[in-house]
């Protein structure tokens, strides 16, 4: 009578759904866990040279041993640790771009020359301030924050216009050091029982004519979705091109 050799066990596709830690290598054809493999004193065979037997028997009770377990919780604090450190790091790093953020603030409120944030950082680290980056302090990082923070601001105070019952406007024209066209704009505007004035921005223009100005105008307003409607009063330097007859600013808007 013939003897039947016993089938070899095989891989079970399921127990990747039963057994997360589960890995098989398709080269060596052997059985690996994530933990213990990660874990370099671990002693078992899962984790140190790879598993051979292929029985679910031998797969639960890896599942219950001690070696497994504790590599479970030795990974698990290893990650804590390094997202505790990677979020230290950022904090550390946002306090420090928001220094630098106040500090070009300061430049631009003062209306300082860009390139003295170099020196006004240098006198802050004499004076013992921390936590100051030695990158972004030339004159093209303080012009680069101040845009950002004058975005922001921007923001904010087109949406306190667009929350008043009404609001003003008060234009004058300026031409800078490349002869550009510039309309410099002020807001007046109601914010609870206070009339409040707020500097809009510079707007530049193609050309001073009247119809240039009233388009460039009304396009901001579209663009920061204000109510026209709402304008109550248009004040200038009173230049002909703003209040004069018929086709000024003014006679327009």
């Amino acid at each position: 009578m013939k003897r039947v050799s016993p089938t070899k066990p095989k891989f079970q596709e399921d127990w990747h759904s039963k057994f997360k830690w589960l890995q098989k290598d398709s080269e060596t054809d052997l059985l690996w866990c994530i933990y213990c493999r990660s874990d370099r004193h671990c002693k078992s065979s899962f984790g140190k040279t790879g598993a051979k037997n292929f029985k679910t028997s031998a797969l639960e009770e890896h599942a219950r041993s001690v070696a497994h377990q504790d590599a479970i919780l030795l990974q698990e604090r290893d990650k804590n640790g390094l997202e505790k450190c990677a979020s230290k790091k950022k904090a550390s790093v946002d306090v420090a771009i928001e220094k630098l953020f106040k500090c070009a603030y300061f430049i631009a409120k003062e209306d300082l020359a860009f390139r003295k944030l170099e020196s006004l950082l240098r006198l802050l680290r004499e004076c013992g301030v921390e936590g100051l980056p030695r990158m972004y302090n030339d004159n093209k990082a303080c012009a680069s924050f101040i845009l950002h923070i004058s975005k922001a601001l921007e923001a904010e105070i087109y949406d306190r216009l667009r929350k008043s019952p009404w609001f003003g406007l008060m234009v004058d024209e300026a031409t800078d050091v490349s002869v550009t066209k510039n309309l410099i704009l002020y807001a007046t505007f109601v914010e609870g029982r206070q009339v409040r004035t707020s500097y809009l921005g510079l707007l530049e223009v193609e050309d001073g004519t009247s119809n240039t100005i009233t388009e460039s105008i009304l396009a901001l307003l579209k663009k920061w979705n204000l109510d026209v409607r709402k304008m109550m009063g248009f004040g200038s330097d009173g230049a002909f091109v703003m209040v004069g007859m018929f086709t000024r600013v003014a006679e327009i808007m």
